[in-house]
């Protein structure tokens, strides 16, 4: 079977939740920190997304 793509890219990205997750876990980041975080992995993939399909003028 061939790999997807953005198979890489799953895997990493569950790595990273799994680390963020201890974190929360661990007390080792305020809500803010927490939220901080949350709003700029979207916007990371919105860009991304939006780049992608040549939507980037969303701004």
């Amino acid at each position: 079977m061939n790999q997807h793509i953005a198979e890489p890219f799953f895997i990493n990205r569950q790595r990273m939740n799994s680390t963020f997750a201890d974190a929360i876990v661990q007390g080792a980041l305020s809500r803010d920190e927490i939220e901080d975080e949350i709003q700029a992995t979207a916007s990371a993939l919105r860009l991304i997304a939006d780049l992608q399909f040549g939507r980037n003028d969303r701004e």
